[in-house]
């Protein structure tokens, strides 16, 4: 489990099934037993526009990229395992990309 200094912030996490980057996303938080929220776009595809929409907030652009998870007031696009651990270890934004 991750060490972390502060109570954990609620992470959201959108992505689909058939998402490569999302399936070892959501099997890493899980491994480090971090409760997180999953909304599938796939099943929800009104979510698309959401993310879009999260990801140009973020500085990623216009893209539907995901994995794109939130911790807390971060947002994260398409992160690797490194980058989600230190984000959610320290609070920092990880850049990702």
């Amino acid at each position: 489990m991750l060490m972390m200094n502060a109570p954990q912030p609620a992470v959201t996490v959108y992505g689909a099934d058939w998402c490569l980057d999302c399936v070892r996303s959501k099997r890493f938080l899980d491994e480090h037993g971090v409760s997180y929220e999953w909304l599938d776009i796939q099943q929800q595809p009104e979510l698309a526009e959401k993310v879009i929409e999260l990801n140009i907030q973020g500085g990623f652009g216009p893209k539907r990229r995901i994995p794109l998870i939130l911790i807390g007031a971060q947002i994260l696009s398409e992160p690797s395992d490194e980058e989600l651990g230190r984000a959610l270890a320290s609070g920092q934004t990880a850049e990702s990309g």
